[in-house]
């Protein structure tokens, strides 16, 4: 499995759209890892990590926080977050990064896909162009108060 499908079942159990098996999928390559004393890579770790911590938070379920069980009804993706990913890739173009350069620098801070950001640019350009608008007003009035 390579890194990029690694990040997008991740984020597809995060956003409970993945199917238990795949999950499964992510659980046995973990094993794979340590039976073969190879390291495991970060994405699986942190991603071990949220759900460990959503456990003992006793916000999900053990089942639930691995994405062994799906949640019920339509899931939803998360709106806000993508608009800000959206904006960060903005505020990426603005200084001068390419598309491919803001996708590739921002899939690997917020540890997602490129395909993700790819499609929070897509739904979220005018929202992350609004927002950006509101930043550079504040930031204006702001230092003319001072």
């Amino acid at each position: 499995m390579t890194s990029t499908e690694i990040k997008d079942l991740i984020d597809a159990i995060y956003h409970g759209t993945a199917d238990p098996d795949d999950a499964k999928k992510l659980l046995k390559l973990f094993c794979d890892y340590i039976d073969k004393s190879e390291p495991v890579p970060d994405d699986i770790l942190i991603f071990l990590k949220h759900a460990f911590t959503a456990v003992l938070t006793e916000e999900k379920t053990l089942d639930k926080a691995l994405g062994l069980k799906r949640k019920r009804g339509t899931p939803k993706r998360d709106e806000e977050r993508d608009t800000l990913i959206a904006l960060q890739f903005l505020k990426l173009l603005n200084s001068g990064e390419s598309h491919v350069s803001a996708r590739l620098i921002l899939a690997d801070r917020l540890f997602i896909s490129e395909g993700r950001v790819k499609k929070c640019w897509a739904n979220y350009e005018e929202n992350a162009r609004y927002l950006m608008r509101i930043e550079n007003y504040r930031e204006n009035h702001s230092q003319q108060e001072n």
